[in-house]
């Protein structure tokens, strides 16, 4: 079954890898919750994906507009790049030379551990964290460059960089 043509979003059960002979090379407008996973590789796309709770990774292709939130987890990995990012009571990891162009992190549903984007090494450029959530370049090789931190939202940099952080009133840059 392909869902490169899905109008409305469709649940994925179980494990979808993009590239695949099940999937096709590209899937849009699809979530997973629990345990079920999407990943992209090297030759997928994977547009408007939502992790309500389950996993998404990027490994490589094309991937844009993704959501975690509910207990989401994403990890962009091994050079990866993923193009907007929308984080509300998820968690997120960036690795191995990743990069996320525009994420807006935030937790208003005060998830206990979530609303987190973990830099480990690679690079945020530009976004939002307000209303609970955190953006941390925690890693040696971790940048965040063009982040704007308001009320509620906290920047950090434990070991990495900020590059342009601006922080208003009721925010904080540690």
């Amino acid at each position: 079954m392909k869902m490169s043509d899905t109008t409305n979003p469709s649940q994925i059960t179980g494990n979808a890898k993009i590239p695949s002979d099940t999937y096709g090379d590209s899937i849009s407008n699809v979530y997973v919750t629990g345990s079920d996973s999407i990943e992209v590789d090297a030759g997928g796309t994977a547009t408007n994906i939502s992790a309500a709770g389950g996993n998404g990774y990027v490994y490589g292709g094309t991937a844009s507009n993704w959501t975690a939130n509910s207990g989401g987890y994403i990890a962009v990995d091994s050079g990866a790049t993923l193009n907007g990012l929308t984080l509300d009571g998820g968690y997120v990891e960036v690795n191995n030379g990743a990069t996320i162009n525009t994420a807006d992190v935030s937790n208003t549903s005060n998830l206990d551990g979530k609303g987190y984007l973990i830099i480990n090494d690679g690079t945020v450029n530009g976004g939002t964290v307000d209303s609970g959530g955190t953006i941390d370049a925690k890693g040696t090789n971790a940048i965040a460059s063009g982040i704007t931190a308001s009320s509620g939202g906290k920047i950090l940099a434990e070991q990495g960089t900020l590059d342009h952080a601006t922080v208003e009133s009721g925010a904080r840059a540690c």
